[in-house]
């Protein structure tokens, strides 16, 4: 093992300890925090390193400002160096991190979607940048698309555990082309509705950023069920000047595969799925603050969850 190796590993187990000691100190936090971004940036470099090595070189895709969907950089998801004494390495620092989110969960319930929010955020930062840096506008509306269909997916997996079926939680609409959309009052809840719903915290990001004048959500739900099965469904309504790269759905379908995993990697159940994204949509929305207003993040951030929240992925 060499230097840097042990460097991370009892970097990360003092921190570790320090936080366990002051726990009910804001202190303790934010050791915890440093020690595990710390821990968690020396793996996911480790694997990117050791990809390079086994890997010609690639040209990267970002697709932000094309029109073309976002490609997520491979490494992201699923490293191809499984097996090497490197990525045993990372995958022992990795379970060390989940431990330690447990441990700390005791303190903070939700330690796991806010550190997965942090994680999630940079991923699809570093996978969007291009020369000219990132298109705020393909953020926010790949974040929403995918916090939307989050929303659906942890009412399906809270049924699937029950034992019930979709239909007693969802209303099921089918449209002439044959595709299928879900509805209900607990999607409703989820999405629009509780202290922790996707609008509840992209509400309390846009104002902390300074928004005055918030978007009508029940004009929007309204326009999601109008547009079923029509070439508008799912097209955020916004300005020449602030529309995202790609379509919702095109951002659904790229990034889902990819990001899902990580998700539930931090999480202990799958009502905190959408609060992790929910999270990640609270940092874009106040870091893109200089860019754009915050009304219209919102905006594109409602106009893209509520219709993948109907969506089934499985057939569309």
């Amino acid at each position: 093992m060499n230097k840097g190796r042990i460097l991370a590993i009892v970097l990360f187990s003092l921190g570790l300890a320090l936080s366990l000691k002051f726990q009910d100190s804001p202190a303790g936090a934010v050791i915890f925090i440093v020690s595990l971004a710390g821990a968690s940036l020396y793996a996911s470099r480790l694997k990117r390193d050791q990809q390079n090595q086994h890997k010609s070189p690639v040209v990267k895709n970002p697709g932000t400002v094309s029109g073309r969907p976002v490609k997520a950089r491979t490494n992201v998801a699923t490293p191809s160096n499984a097996g090497t004494p490197e990525s045993k390495h990372a995958d022992l620092v990795s379970a060390s991190v989940m431990r330690a989110i447990d441990e700390r969960r005791k303190v903070d319930p939700y330690i796991g979607p806010k550190l997965g929010a942090k994680d999630v955020s940079r991923r699809l930062l570093n996978a969007m940048k291009t020369d000219k840096g990132v298109h705020v506008e393909s953020l926010l509306c790949a974040l929403g698309a995918l916090a939307g269909y989050a929303c659906q997916e942890n009412l399906r997996a809270q049924a699937k555990e029950k034992n019930v079926a979709e239909a007693a939680v969802f209303t099921i609409v089918k449209t002439k082309d044959g595709q299928q959309y879900f509805f209900g009052g607990p999607l409703n809840s989820v999405l629009a509705e509780s202290p922790l719903s996707i609008w509840s915290l992209s509400v309390a990001a846009a104002r902390r950023a300074g928004c005055k004048e918030l978007p009508d959500i029940e004009e929007i739900f309204k326009h999601v069920s109008e547009t079923l099965g029509s070439p508008s469904f799912g097209i955020p309504r916004t300005s020449t000047g602030n529309q995202a790269g790609d379509t919702p759905i095109n951002y659904l379908k790229s990034l889902w595969p990819v990001v899902f995993p990580i998700v539930k990697q931090y999480c202990q159940k799958p009502s905190e799925w959408p609060l992790l994204l929910g999270l990640s949509i609270q940092d874009a929305v106040e870091t893109g603050k200089t860019v754009i207003a915050p009304d219209t993040a919102l905006k594109i951030v409602m106009e893209s969850a509520i219709p993948m929240s109907k969506v089934d992925l499985a057939v569309t």
